[in-house]
């Protein structure tokens, strides 16, 4: 888990300026998380990091990066 930009710092846009974040999935449920969202989906395109708003969407694209590896990588969700 890493802290919305709201909950401060490290947040996950400092992570993701460092590099340690390779993909992100953001569900905003209230008024601070959607003020987040902006910011976080603005440094994921800055930075070229997949960035997904429901669990699904997420699940299934990793499903396919996986599938399309074909390494039976395990991933790990932060």
């Amino acid at each position: 888990r890493v802290n919305k930009v709201h909950e401060g710092r490290p947040h996950v846009v400092d992570s993701v300026k460092s590099g340690d974040v390779q993909l992100i999935i953001n569900i905003p449920t209230d008024v601070k998380t959607r003020n987040d969202a902006l910011e976080i989906r603005l440094a994921a395109l800055q930075y070229s990091i997949p960035y997904f708003t429901t669990v699904e969407a997420a699940r299934e694209a990793l499903i396919g990066m996986v599938e399309m590896n074909g390494k039976g990588e395990e991933i790990y969700v932060l």
